[in-house]
């Protein structure tokens, strides 16, 4: 089971941009991914573990974005692992995002990871209750790395 969500942010500044509704026609309806992997697995085989590289090309130091649409912030939940995870990112105040990864278990203590540039957050949590880690950095400070484990 797939949910999307999309937030789309608007920027007040002396010249605006706006998309045409084609534009908007072709956005992903979710942060895009460069790479999906399994880290572990259990003694059947079933995924213990995963990581999702999100594509947050770095923005030039103006704060514009060198993407087109399909980097706008979003979020995607997710069944991983025999749990619930949703992950993504937003923009804050203009000038910096949040990526963030949040996993919920109802039978095993379970943990949450991101990692974007050099900042790194780790939450672990009970069956049932949800483990949320975040990261906020500078709007250039580009990929965004999301992890679950429930080990």
């Amino acid at each position: 089971m797939k949910i999307t969500h999309i937030a789309a942010t608007a920027l007040a500044a002396s010249s605006l941009l706006v998309p045409t509704p084609q534009a908007f026609a072709q956005a992903a309806e979710e942060p895009e991914e460069l790479a999906r992997q399994v880290l572990t697995v259990d003694e059947s085989g079933n995924p213990t573990s995963g990581m999702v590289t999100l594509d947050l090309e770095s923005a030039t130091p103006g704060g514009v974005s060198t993407r087109k649409i399909p980097g706008l912030p979003g979020s995607t939940t997710e069944d991983a692992g025999g749990g619930t995870w949703t992950y993504g990112w937003e923009l804050v105040n203009g000038t910096t995002k949040r990526c963030f990864s949040n996993y919920n278990h109802p039978t095993n203590s379970h943990r949450a990871s991101v990692s974007m540039g050099s900042m790194t957050d780790s939450k672990t949590a009970r069956p049932t209750s949800w483990a949320k880690a975040s990261v906020v950095a500078g709007v250039t400070s580009g990929t965004c790395n999301v992890f679950w484990d429930n080990r």
